[in-house]
């Protein structure tokens, strides 16, 4: 599953729900918040053809989150979580935003790839920032034949929902005892230790 949180973002839904369609992901868990646009029609239309959409009205829990002065966006997450554990259908699920598309290095193969051969509880993988072009189109394609791309430090992960999970944070999520990996297999670079997070280790490659 991919999960994420919406606000205004209808112009771009089709394509970044058909990218991750693309390359495996089964199920699509999106929280719409301050929406003034037409996020929720856009998407009833898609779940006539794509079933595995869920949505969920965040106005209400940005306003808990509010009044207990607490970070909305992990709330979100940690509400989902719960959600996808006790419906038991999906095994790992991955935290993104809207602007941000989960693509493997070839461009081939699928998610489904990476937890087949990534044996770890939460797999983090390197963001890579579009360069600005002022020159590019309007709603132009998200990827063409050339990208330019600036390699970011941090990460986004995804975690297996069979592990022992204490937290879900922005960039990653805390697992007890949990084993951390990076994208291309190799276990992440971490200072700290998986038990006692701190998430500054784990959400970031220096």
């Amino acid at each position: 599953a991919v999960v994420a949180i919406a606000k205004n973002e209808a112009a771009y839904l089709p394509h970044w729900i058909a990218h991750h369609l693309f390359f495996g992901f089964d199920e699509f868990h999106l929280w719409i918040n301050g929406t003034t646009d037409n996020s929720f029609a856009i998407l009833k239309k898609i779940g006539n053809v794509v079933p595995n959409i869920h949505i969920y009205d965040g106005d209400h829990l940005l306003n808990k989150c509010k009044k207990k002065k607490i970070n909305f966006q992990e709330e979100a997450y940690a509400h989902t979580l719960s959600i996808l554990r006790a419906n038991g259908d999906v095994t790992y699920a991955l935290f993104i935003d809207i602007d941000e598309f989960w693509t493997p290095s070839t461009f081939d193969g699928s998610v489904k790839d990476s937890v087949r051969n990534i044996h770890a509880d939460v797999i983090s993988f390197l963001w890579h920032i579009d360069v600005p072009d002022y020159n590019r189109a309007v709603f132009s394609e998200a990827f063409e034949e050339k990208c330019f791309l600036q390699k970011d430090m941090h990460v986004k992960s995804m975690v297996k929902l069979s592990s022992a999970v204490v937290r879900c944070h922005i960039h990653t999520t805390n697992v007890d005892g949990g084993s951390y990996a990076l994208g291309n297999g190799l276990s992440f670079p971490k200072n700290g230790n998986s038990t006692n997070l701190n998430t500054e280790d784990f959400s970031k490659v220096n």
